[in-house]
Formats: structure tokens, sequence, C-alpha cells
């Protein structure tokens, strides 16, 4: 765009103040939005300034013309720096948008953003990645050379441009930028400037805290062109030095270049200049008054731009338009001379393919192994001679990747001494530089004119991340080709397979993740990553697989995300399959499997979750048919993407663990990826009619077998929430639990370390009869009442159960393997009878870890102390009151006090303390919808949690937090002197009343540490399958909850009516269910007792 030579630079008393006027619009817009990175934009405005109107080849008319150089600003917090020079050139941004810096909607958002902004070249603001970026525009710049203009001289052709960058000492600290840096030194990329903006300041303050090294010695190490030039004596920018290192920088064609540039930040800012302050936080009103007046501003005005200052800036329009016009001229020579590679160009700058280029995939032979990877190889070599413009490689795993799409031709620079060498080659050799690769490859897409891909082991996309992430945000079409996607790759082991991955992956928006099933669904999958180049841009992840898969004839559908693979042989299905990858082939084997048994199985191969969401919800509802509720999800990774897919009645076979050095072979047994397995989790409960009873999986053989339940839960949300002070009971017992090894195995798998009875529970469970004929038939024959048979039944569960957790109590130091049996319900009004119940029930299980359950009725407070008095643990149950918790906690207390004072070691004592909470919103619900209010409707599935917050408020008040950095009450730390422990809080009643509510409700949303949390197995399975633990969500939330329970109280819901009543309904239930199961049991004995007679012969002959 300019003419000058270093000799003849001009630098006009004009250029001094438009360079001033620069660094005020930096200054004021920061200082009016009140945040900001106004230093390094004052400080490079004479650098900027230099690079779009002395020496940058553009035309602010046109910024997407392709002849263009391109500038990028890696340090992107320093967006001022563009956009005051975006504004002086006359590109689309006024000065409106300046005042509108960084607020909603403006096109001067804090950080450049691709897209948004014309003249912006790519989104930077993570630090280094702008410096790759610019390396991959160097490097596409090159291929695109050679793909229309090989032949030219150096600096001939149209296709010759130069990608200009700022870096910074962040930049250049990030590891990212050393990747990129010593791949574009060994590749020689003489169309590549980098000036270095060496200002030595970071956010910790001077760069001598973290960074000291020869920064330019490193880069002539690496092969690149170095200079450095000294600022002015004033300590600004000497442009007339920097003008002619830019200058020898662009004709130095055989390496990159980098210029070292001393720059004081912030300059000249007479208080702020070379502060860290300066760096990321406005300057204050009176140091930018204080500027003003020192450069010959109005310290008055702002946003001032004289009118003679933007007319001579404005003047690179007329040069744009001039050297826009010279090149459309030499385009058009290169036309005649070149019309094939012309239209070349026009169709690959229209983002279309050759026509007929489809003829050209391969198609697979059904039935045969391929892997997908090796799959993936064949259609790039048979793509590459059609689509001359695709071109990519690998970080280095080409050979395993299958990414060589030409092994006669590599992309390196001349004088490299390989034979395969070629500047302008297809293949291109990323080195084991996974994070500059993607950042490159973003480069590359944003340059134009080519389509490019790169790949690496799924595993290694954790390299790449970040980078995948702007792809993603900057909507680039590019495609990383990620193999060994799964346990399936075998021996390396766990360090490289990978697991949560594809999840992962899948949370970023905007990218598409496509895990192809066999090799026909691969081609399939390349064909649409290619035709949305153009129509849908956007980045793709194939996830490939090492080992072989079978083949299935190709179905174009598979280009919409899902499709049904297999049919059901009934119009229904009674249960979809979905699987992706190596999984579906065990689908298909399932199917046939379940098929055989009646069960109608329809096997939907899902290979774009994405591409899948994108069809219309007709199209998405003929492959999962909303009326089948009975889905089963297969993949070889975490189970995250799809509870959505599955819902609430689904199951997921999943990998929620990290895998083991093996073949794939065994680890896909191991882990439970079979057929068999896959058909198992296709018969749950809910779906399994009379004729499926035969195939029921007994709990010790699911447990080995089935990786979405119990094998995987130690490794899933059941172990989180444990980590997180957690303790897991299972609400429920039952002799057939216990004799099944069920109970063992649920202790074993899901981490409960206690269990909970109740009058209901026995009731269930006795009252079914199952695993008590035996003992009933006993007890009928030695004439026992129903009273002392059903506490022989009762406490022999316990015992038995208590047997089971022994383990656990002892490696827990009594804390945990605890087992709760109830003291008779009837006797909740009367104190002294509930005194000896539990003396006698303590008698009657005779084990350590046993807890005695009694309610916290005003009559069972003083039971409650006398029986702790006495060293026996108790768990307080029927707790529905905040006040009524204050008092079981003082009982507790002077239980404890008894005890001591009776020479009994504390130590051994424990107790719980049972908050109920869904019946808390299950009563407060029903008055909140009566109302039906829009501010009732809206505390709906509110209160409990507040009450239970406000319970662990209360409970951290009297006993300290669970972790003791915070004292409780005097009372309670004279008894901890003595070896007492805390009674912790017990979440009781956590299964869901209302359906229309997350069914782990009461366990994601109350976690706290020092706690337990008792759930009925339906629960405990959601949350293994579905729960989302994400740290403490009790000890942040009491202002809400006070908040939530004055709302309630206001609409005239009282609350102690309500704890009162729920409390009453909570001891007459628990009494119906007792007298229920002495009916039930009474009912037993009576029959056996008959049965024992003998058969009645009154009225018989007796010959």
């Amino acid at each position: 765009m300019s003419t000058q030579t270093p000799d003849s630079f001009e630098w006009t008393e004009l250029d001094r103040r438009a360079v001033d006027t620069a660094r005020l619009l930096a200054a004021d817009a920061v200082q009016k939005v009140g945040n900001g990175h106004p230093g390094t934009a004052m400080s490079l405005a004479p650098a900027a300034y230099t690079i779009f109107q002395k020496v940058m080849r553009h035309d602010p008319a046109d910024p997407e013309w392709a002849g263009r150089d391109r500038f990028v600003l890696s340090p992107g917090h320093t967006s001022l720096t563009l956009y005051t020079q975006l504004y002086l050139a006359g590109y689309e941004l006024e000065l409106e948008d300046l005042r509108a810096f960084r607020t909603h909607g403006s096109k001067t958002p804090g950080h450049p953003e691709y897209g948004h902004t014309a003249g912006v070249e790519t989104t930077t603001g993570p630090l280094g990645q702008g410096a790759a970026n610019a390396v991959g525009m160097a490097m596409a710049a090159r291929y695109e050379r050679g793909l229309f203009d090989p032949e030219a001289a150096e600096g001939t052709s149209p296709f010759d441009h130069t990608i200009w960058a700022i870096v910074s000492d962040g930049d250049l600290q990030e590891g990212v930028s050393a990747e990129a840096s010593s791949l574009a030194g060994h590749q020689r990329l003489g169309n590549l400037v980098f000036l270095y903006d060496d200002n030595h300041i970071s956010i910790e303050g001077d760069t001598a805290t973290a960074f000291s090294e020869d920064v330019l010695k490193r880069y002539e190490a690496y092969g690149w062109h170095v200079q450095r030039i000294e600022p002015l004596e004033n300590g600004d920018v000497d442009v007339h030095a920097l003008y002619a290192a830019l200058t020898a920088a662009r004709a130095e064609t055989a390496r990159p270049s980098i210029i070292a540039m001393r720059t004081i930040i912030a300059w000249p800012a007479p208080n702020a200049r070379n502060t860290e302050a300066s760096h990321g936080s406005a300057l204050g009103d009176d140091e930018v008054a204080a500027t003003k007046r020192l450069l010959g501003f109005d310290p008055e005005k702002s946003f001032e731009v004289p009118g003679d200052v933007l007319a001579h800036t404005r003047t690179a329009l007329d040069r744009g338009a001039e050297a826009h016009a010279a090149w459309d001229k030499r385009l058009d020579s290169w036309r005649g001379e070149r019309p094939e590679r012309a239209r070349l160009f026009d169709r690959v700058l229209a983002g279309q393919l050759p026509e007929g280029w489809e003829d050209h995939l391969p198609v697979f032979e059904e039935g045969k192994a391929v892997a997908t990877r090796a799959a993936s190889g064949k259609v790039l070599q048979a793509l590459g001679p059609v689509v001359p413009e695709l071109w990519g490689g690998s970080a280095d795993l080409a050979g395993s990747n299958n990414t060589t799409i030409d092994k006669t031709s590599s992309f390196l620079p001349r004088g490299n001494p390989l034979p395969e060498a070629d500047p302008y080659g297809r293949t291109v050799h990323f080195g084991i530089r996974e994070f500059s690769m993607a950042a490159e490859m973003n480069g590359i897409a944003l340059h134009g004119n080519t389509r490019v891909y790169g790949g690496t082991f799924l595993v290694f996309s954790d390299y790449m991340r970040n980078a995948v992430r702007m792809s993603a945000l900057m909507q680039l079409p590019v495609t990383y080709v990620w193999t060994h996607d799964s346990v399936g790759l075998g021996e390396d082991g766990p360090t490289h397979q990978p697991v949560e991955h594809l999840a992962s992956l899948r949370a970023i928006p905007g990218l598409n993740v496509v895990r192809p099933a066999d090799a026909n669904e691969t081609a399939i999958a390349w064909a649409e990553i290619l035709r949305r180049h153009g129509t849908r841009p956007a980045p793709h992840g194939l996830a490939l697989t090492r080992q072989g898969v079978p083949t299935y004839a190709p179905n174009a559908d598979a280009a919409k995300g899902g499709y049904v693979l297999e049919e059901s042989s009934k119009d229904t299905p009674d249960v979809v399959l979905i699987a992706t990858g190596s999984e579906v082939h065990l689908a298909v084997a399932a199917r046939e499997t379940l098929e055989a048994e009646g069960i109608g199985t329809r096997v939907v191969s899902m290979p774009s979750v994405e591409w899948f969401e994108e069809q219309s919800p007709a199209y998405r509802d003929s492959v999962l048919p909303p009326s089948v509720k009975a889905r089963v999800a297969v993949e070889a990774g975490i189970g995250l993407t799809w509870h959505r897919f599955v819902g609430d009645a689904g199951r997921i076979v999943s990998l929620e663990h990290f895998g083991a050095s093996a073949d794939a072979g065994t680890l896909f047994a191991e882990f439970g990826f079979t057929p068999e397995n896959v058909a198992a989790a296709a018969r749950p409960p809910s779906m399994r009619p009379r004729a499926w009873r035969t195939h029921v999986v007994d709990p010790i053989a699911r447990k080995k077998m089935i990786t979405v339940s119990e094998a995987t839960a130690a490794a899933g949300a059941l172990k989180r929430l444990s980590d997180e002070g957690v303790s897991i009971w299972l609400d429920d017992l039952s002799r057939e639990r216990i004799t099944s090894g069920n109970l063992a195995g649920v202790v074993a798998t899901r981490h409960v370390v206690g269990v909970t009875t109740n009058p209901s529970i026995f009731q269930a469970a006795i009252g079914s009869g199952e695993g008590y004929q035996e003992q009933l038939a006993d007890l009928a024959v030695r004439g026992v009442t129903v009273d002392e048979a059903v506490r022989m039944m009762t406490t022999a569960d316990v015992r038995a159960a208590a047997d089971v957790l022994n383990p656990v109590y002892t490696s827990t130091g009594g804390r945990d393997g605890r087992v709760s049996i109830e003291v008779d319900p009837r006797l909740a009004h009367e104190t002294a009878a509930t005194i000896a119940e539990a003396k006698q029930l303590a008698w009657l299980v005779d084990r350590p870890n046993v807890m005695i359950k009694i309610p916290a009725t005003k009559a069972g407070l003083p039971a409650i102390t006398e029986v702790i008095g006495l060293g026996i643990s108790v768990n307080v149950t029927l707790i529905f009151s905040l006040e009524r918790y204050r008092e079981v906690m003082d009982a507790y207390l002077a239980g404890l006090e008894k005890a001591a004072a009776r020479g009994i070691d504390l130590s051994t004592i424990h107790s719980v303390a049972s908050f109920f909470v869904s019946r808390v919103d299950a009563e407060i619900d029903k008055r909140l919808t009566v109302l039906g209010t829009d501010e009732a409707l809206a505390l709906r599935g509110r209160a409990a949690l507040a009450n239970a917050r406000l319970a662990y408020q209360a409970y951290e008040e009297r006993f300290g937090s669970a972790d003791d950095t915070t004292r409780g009450g005097d009372r309670w730390t004279a008894l901890a002197g003595a070896r007492a422990n805390k009674q912790r809080p017990l979440w009781a009643s956590t299964g869901v009343k209302d359906p229309a509510y997350k069914d782990t409700l009461y366990v994601d949303e109350l976690v706290a540490p020092g706690t337990v949390n008792t759930m009925p197995e339906a629960t405990l399975n959601a949350t293994a399958d579905h729960g989302v633990i994400t740290g403490d969500t009790v000890t942040g939330g009491y202002a809400q909850a006070h908040a939530d329970l004055a709302a309630v109280e206001a609409l005239g819901i009282s609350y102690e009516e309500v704890v009162t009543r729920l409390e009453d309904e909570g001891v007459a239930k628990f009494a119906v269910a007792w007298q229920d199961l002495l009916d039930a049991v009474t009912k037993s004995l009576d029959t056996r007792e008959l049965d024992a007679e003998g058969p009645d012969t009154e009225g018989a002959d007796a010959e």
C-alpha cells in the first residue's frame, strides 16, 4: 500500500497528532466504560499507526479483499490498539463505536471478535494463540500460492502478501507461541512478521517476576530473522527505526521475522506510564486530563478527533483503492495466463466443491471389519486428487491417525533435505505440538481459500482445547481428526484412553463432534463436513476407532446425525438402543438377542448429536419416538451426553472411570461393553413384562456387568457426593436384600455406608412375606405374640445388616457403618416406655453399630437425653421444625453430659438428627398451588431446601463447622474436649414427591460436609445415573433460605402450623404402618398355626 522506502519515509505533524489522537481515544474509551486496558493501546499507537498507514497493504472499503495483507493483534486485551486504527483508516467503525467500547451490542467488544467487527482478522484474548493464528495464516498464504500461482517469481504473484502480527510479553510466555514459532522457523515462513511489544509489564508488575530470557536469541535459534529497535530518548517509539525494521522484515522472504520494540506502557501519561496499574485499569480523570495537556489537547474534551487529522488518516481509503485496483489488474493478467487455475480460484473463493466430487468417495464392503481411522485415511486419499484445496496432517501421528493425504508431497520449505519436501505440499507435519496445531489450523481457516484438517489421538484433544474452543467461537470450518477414541485403543492404557473427552468436547457450543459407527458412516461424515464448509461453517471433530468395527450398508441419513440403523419387528418398538462409534455393533448384536425374546428393538446410530439436534422435531421424533420411554444409550465414555436422550426411564451403558492396560476385547468385556450387557440394560423393571422374568440379572452378576449402575457408581456422582463429606445411607432394608448379596453389593459399589429403616419399610418387606416364611413358621409353632414375632424378625434383619456394614463401622471409627431401627411408633408420646423400648432394642440387636431411632416429639426429647446418657447411639427421627431441631441438639448435649457423669467414654456414642425434607415441600406446595398466584407458584419446591439449609446453619451454630475451622457453643466445646462426637444432620425423606421435580433434587441441592443423606433405592439409582454434584450447595444459601421461608409466611402460610401438622402426621403414618405390619404378621401366624395342626377332619369317616 505504501511505496515509501526507509530513506524516503515521511512522518508529518499530522501523523504525530494522529498517533496522539489514537492514544487519547484509547484512554477516553476505557475511562468512559470504567474498565479495560488503556496502557498498551497508548504505547502501541505509533506502531499500529505505522503498520496501518505506512506499511500494510489493505483496503478499508473491502475488508475481505483476497489480496490484502493480514494483521493479527495477538494481545487481544489491547483491542483499542486495533479499534482506533480501524476507525482512523475508514473501516466500518465510527466514533460512537469507540464511545460504546465494552458495552453490550457494540462493535467494539472487550477483545476483538472475528466476524463481529470489520477489519478484525481473528478473535484474540487467550494469549499466545494470536501468534499461532498468524503462523497458520502464513502457512495458508504459501499453500494458496502453490494452488494458484506456484511458478511466479518471488513477490510477483497476486497471491503474495504478508502476515503482520503484534505480539506481547504475555504472548511469548505462553507455550503455544513457542510451539508455533518453532514450526514457523522450521517452515521458513518469510511472509510472516512479528512485532514484539517488549514493555516489561504484566499484571503482577515488572516481567522480571517471571520472564528473563533473551527472546531474540530464542527466536534466532528457531531460525527467525531478528531485529531490535530502541526507543527515543523520551521513551516513545522511534517510528523511523520502526519503519526501517518493518520494511527490512518484509524484504526478508527466506525466514520469518521478529522485531523487538522496547516500549513504555501508557506512554506519555505523566504518572501512570510504566506501571502495572495502567495495564488493566482506567487511568482516572485527572491522569487522562494531564495526558491531554501534555499532548496539547483540551483536557475538558473527550473523544476529540481533529478534522484535519481524520481527513489525513482517511486517505488510507484512497491508498487502499489504488492498491486494490493494481492488484485487480495483476489478477486479470494472471487469469488470462492461467485460465484453469482462475476457474479453480473462483470455485474455491465461492466455497464450492468440484462437480462430481462425491463420485470419488469410497464405498466399503459390508461385513468387513475396518477401523474408522483407516476408512478416514482412504477417504482423504480418494478426495485428494479431486479437491486440491484440502490439505492437512498430524501432530507427529500421521501413521496412526491415517492423515497422510499424499505420501509424495510434504508441506516443507525449499532446502529441506527430505525427498518429498515441497513448499506447496499437501501433507503437513505439525510436529508434537497439538495446541499450536489447532491454533494454526484456525489461522489457516481464517486466511481462507483452503480446507484444513489436523489429527492426533482423542485423548490429546485436552492439549488443544482452548484453540478448539476458539474454533467454535469463531465458527471456523476446521476439521479435527481425533483417533484412538476409547478404551478400545487397548494396551497403551489409561494415559491414552479417552473417557471424559467426547462429553467434554460436546459441551463446547458450536463444535460438532462426529463419531461414525463404521467405514461407510465415516465416508458420509467426511462428505457432510466438506459440504458444510461453505454453507454451515463450523469446526468438526471426527472421533475414530483404532480397532476394526463391522461395516454396514451406507445410509445417507447418517448426515442427519442420527438415524434408524436396524428397525424393530414391531410397529412401535419396545425399546430403542442408541449408540455411537464402536459401540453400534454391540447394540446391533443386542437387538438380535432382544428380538429373539419378543422384545421389539430399534437401533439408532447417532454419529453426531449436534447434527441430529439441527433436524426438524418431526424427524427427531421419527427416530426417537416420544412414546417409547424405554431407551438405552451405549458409548464407551462417560454418560453425560445421553441423559437428555434416554430420559428418566432410560439406561446408559457408559464408562465412568479410567481404563486399564489390556487388549481392546478384554477391556470391553471387563467394562461391560458387550451385547449381553447392552441387552441386560435394555430390560429395566419398568418395562419388563412377565415373560421377561427369566432374564432378570441377579444383583451379584449385575454388579459385574452393567457399567451404568453398580460397577460405575464408584467413579460417578455418588463418589463425588462421598468426597464432599456426605455419608450415603440406604433408606431401605429387607431380608431378600441381605441374603441375595444386594446390600453387600451397594456397599461395595455405591458408597453406601449406612442403612435406615422405619415401620413403613418393614411393613413393605415383611408384609410381602418373601424371605420370612421359614421364620414365621417357627414363630407360629412356638406360639409367640405378634409383637414378639415382629421384633424378632426386624432385629434379625438389622443384626444381619449390621454385620454386613461392620467393616465400614470399623474403618470409620464408628462414624458410619450404622443400621437404624425404630422404637415402636405407638410409644411416640410416652417417655418412659420409649426409653425402655430403646434399651430392649439395643440388647436384642446386640451390635455396636446399631442406632436406635427415637421420634423428636416432646415426649421423645427427654428419652433421647436418657438413652444417649446410657451410652446408646441414637438416630433422632421425624424432625420438621427448626425450633424442634434446636431442642433435639440440646437433648443430645444433655445426654452426653449425663454419659460423662456416668463415666462412659463419649467417643463411643454417635447420633444423627433426621431432618425430613420432601414432606415439607409436599405440604407447602399444596397450599401454594391453592393460592395460585404467580408469586405463590414461584415458591414451589423451595421451602424444603430452605428449611434444611437453615437446619444446617443451626447445626453450625451449635457444633461449629464440619471442619472445625469455626467453633460451636461453649457447651459443645467442653464436650468436644472429652472426645464427644457431633450429632450429624441427616437428610431424610429425600425421594421427591412431585414428579415435576428432578428426582435428585434433595441430593444435588443438599450437599454439605458432615451430613448424612439417607436415600430410597430409586433416589440412589437416580443419583448414580445423573446426579449433579458440584460441591457444597448448602452453606452459601442461608440468606436465600431465610428469604424463601419469609416469602411463604408472607403469603399467609404458617410455618409453625405446617411443621406441627407434619410431625403429627408422621407419627400417625408410622403407627398405621406398624399396625398394618402387626396385622399382616398376625394373619401369617394364624395361617401357619392352622397348617401345623393339620386339616380339619370333623365329620369325616375315621376309617
